[in-house]
């Protein structure tokens, strides 16, 4: 997984913005550290979404992969009281996406609109499936959308 961190510099160099809009080639790694990071950074965003291009890894992590930086974030509470909704385009199930889907309902507390757009790899008899299922049924407050596929496959 590739940061740039002088991107990561200059975006801080940026006047408060509401929107953010991530592409993540997530070649498997877990991304929920680097994008709850950025999220605890900017907390005047209003509208997230998160396009996951997870294509399959080649190769085992090296021992200081930047997505094992932060095992943490799972239980972290960030204060995104300002965000309210919440796009996951090429969500595929797996543990780290439930996970950061938890995260997202725990924290943006204002939330009121999630829309996931799932992997043409994931079913409804998938376990990650309906553990997203049972998340927004414990979230019945907010408008929760589930489409098959998106515009990136």
């Amino acid at each position: 997984m590739h940061v740039d961190h002088d991107l990561i510099q200059k975006i801080a160099l940026l006047p408060p913005f509401s929107v953010l809009h991530i592409v993540l080639a997530a070649y498997g790694h877990v991304f929920g550290a680097v994008v709850s990071n950025l999220l605890a950074t900017y907390t005047s965003i209003f509208s997230l979404k998160v396009v996951i291009w997870n294509f399959k890894r080649t190769q085992a992590c090296p021992a200081d992969c930047l997505c094992d930086e932060s095992p943490n974030w799972k239980s972290q509470t960030i204060p995104m009281t300002s965000l309210e909704e919440i796009e996951i385009d090429g969500f595929e199930g797996t543990g780290h996406e439930v996970d950061f889907l938890k995260l997202l309902f725990r924290c943006a507390t204002r939330m009121k609109r999630m829309t996931v757009r799932i992997s043409h790899k994931l079913f409804p008899s998938d376990r990650g499936y309906k553990e997203m299922l049972s998340i927004f049924e414990a979230n019945a407050s907010v408008k929760c959308y589930v489409y098959r596929g998106s515009g990136w496959y």
